[in-house]
């Protein structure tokens, strides 16, 4: 099998491994994400149980009211000293940043007076002093800030701990807060502690490098492992089917002869859906041999055919007058026709001719069916309609003894729709006989066309011994005769839509003055243009007389 010039083939095994990569990627990156804000869920909760227990203890230590008053008069008592004592001791053993106490100096607002009392290391302490100029663990004054106003409220209003991340002038911090009540029951501070973040994102850190290593690992693993098994079970079966198939299409190309292809069978060891695939192939190999044999068969049926249909269609038109400009020895009428078959030989046949009486005879007609058989029923309905003409008889007669004729022997039950007409051209008066035909249009001098209606009779070779009614009619010098068969009208464009008799008198109507090959023209024209894309399902046959002014 040939690869399309200029076209880059993609490995099969490529784009599956990096399908296989991708997804085992994304599912243990889901699932290290997954276990990586569980982990980070647990550590918080860890480290927010530890800050509860802390400010829990510590808040079982404090006599409310004796804090109360150290925490206004700003002068520690013994209890407060050994508050703070043990806050300094907590500070240093459970390793937090600090634990402290904060009470506000008259109405809580924005950059209010608040004292602070806390706990710390000795070493966060020499920090903080370098830093703020003030030394944790005193009793000192500070002022609000609108989010510690913000915080102290919340606090203040709820009865749990309160945990939060802020930044502080020794870096961001996990803080934990909880009020304190006086001996009412009356909230009149809050304690909060801190812990530094970075503890908590170093444990993180470390998590992550463990989980990022380990997911590599296993896409690393699965990956080798699944494209080990991809290789054995899927590419190498596929490329030995792919090989087998470019191996009779190769050989397609060196034979004509169906019996001569082989196809290789391919190496595919499991019965698996790759089997089934190359069960599916060799089918349809068998298949295809078989179809080549028939289409070889048939092949030559159709150049058969279409060597008898060519002939046929020979026939047709050959039967049919093609001397344009016709009567050139006349300057009293001008007279034009046209067939266009369909695809396929059809049965519509135009004939005029001069009787001996100088009357002229016209000819539209339609037989059924398509092919052969048409073409020979029309050259039959044609001969005998001109052969009972010559001998004189009118129209309605000379249709009743076709008629007759064309019923002996119709084993395949075709018929011939026919308008026939005779017109002495020196009165101008016509008759004619319509056998299921579709209606002529007369244009009177001056005027536009129109469609001259009246009762159809039966087509021919439908019933022996039918009878047909004969119609008179004048043309008058400057007048138009057109007849057409329903080819014109009933042609369709892609949406199935005719195209109908007031389109054709439009068409008709642009210039009906205009000569009876122009006229014929304009109707190809639109209908050409109506039909679009959509195929000619029948022939198209006009005929077009005009009575010439002297």
């Amino acid at each position: 099998m040939k690869q399309v010039a200029g076209a880059k083939r993609k490995s099969l095994s490529r784009n599956l491994m990096t399908g296989i990569m991708i997804t085992v990627l994304l599912i243990c990156d889901i699932m290290a994400f997954h276990g990586f804000l569980t982990f980070r869920r647990e550590i918080t909760n860890r480290y927010q149980n530890e800050l509860k227990s802390l400010l829990d203890y510590v808040l079982g230590e404090i006599d409310g009211d004796d804090l109360e008053k150290c925490m206004e008069s700003g002068i520690l008592s013994e209890k407060c000293t050994a508050l703070q004592y043990d806050m300094n001791r907590i500070a240093e053993s459970f390793n937090i940043e600090q634990i402290y106490i904060i009470k506000p100096l008259g109405e809580v607002k924005a950059d209010s007076p608040l004292r602070v009392m806390g706990g710390i290391s000795a070493e966060a302490s020499q920090q903080y002093k370098e830093e703020t100029g003030v030394v944790p663990g005193e009793l000192a004054e500070m002022r609000f800030t609108p989010e510690m106003v913000s915080t102290y409220e919340k606090c203040i209003d709820s009865d749990k701990v309160l945990f939060f991340n802020r930044d502080s002038a020794s870096g961001p911090e996990y803080t934990g807060l909880i009020r304190i009540s006086d001996s009412g029951g009356v909230p009149f501070a809050i304690m909060g502690a801190d812990i530094s973040l970075s503890r908590i994102k170093k444990v993180f850190l470390i998590y992550s490098l463990i989980v990022g290593v380990w997911v590599w690992i296993m896409v690393t693993v699965v990956c080798w492992l699944m494209i080990r098994w991809l290789k054995k079970r899927v590419t190498r079966p596929l490329n030995s089917l792919k090989d087998s198939a470019e191996q009779f299409v190769e050989l397609s190309h060196r034979t004509e002869d169906p019996s001569e292809l082989i196809f290789m069978e391919p190496d595919i060891p499991l019965n698996d859906e790759i089997k089934a695939v190359s069960e599916s192939v060799q089918d349809m190999v068998t298949g295809l041999k078989r179809y080549m044999t028939d289409l070889i068969s048939v092949t030559k049926d159709k150049e058969r055919i279409g060597a008898e249909l060519n002939v046929a269609a020979s026939i047709q038109t050959g039967m049919l007058p093609k001397l344009y400009p016709t009567f050139s020895e006349r300057d009293d009428i001008s007279l034009y026709a046209s067939m266009e078959p369909a695809k396929e030989v059809g049965g519509d046949f135009y004939d005029f001719f001069f009787l001996e009486d100088g009357r002229l005879v016209l000819v539209m007609a339609d037989v059924s069916g398509k092919g052969v058989p048409a073409a020979l029923f029309m050259a039959r309905a044609k001969t005998l309609i001109r052969s009972w003409m010559q001998m004189g008889y009118e129209p309605a007669d000379a249709l009743y003894y076709v008629n007759n004729q064309l019923c002996d022997g119709n084993d395949r039950g075709m018929f011939v729709t026919a308008w026939l007409s005779v017109i002495d051209l020196k009165t101008g008066q016509g008759i004619a006989v319509n056998a299921g035909h579709s209606a002529p249009c007369i244009c009177r001098k001056g005027g536009k066309f129109e469609l001259v209606e009246y009762q159809h009779d039966m087509m021919l070779a439908v019933m022996e011994g039918k009878r047909f009614r004969q119609h008179r009619f004048t043309l008058a010098p400057g007048d138009s005769l057109f007849v057409y068969t329903d080819g014109v009208s009933e042609a369709i464009n892609e949406k199935e839509q005719l195209f109908g008799s007031e389109r054709m008198l439009e068409a008709l109507n642009e210039d009906p003055a205009a000569s009876p090959q122009t006229l014929l023209k304009n109707v190809r024209t639109r209908v050409d243009d109506f039909a679009g894309s959509a195929d000619q399902f029948d022939d198209i046959t006009m005929m077009c007389l005009r009575i010439n002014e002297q």
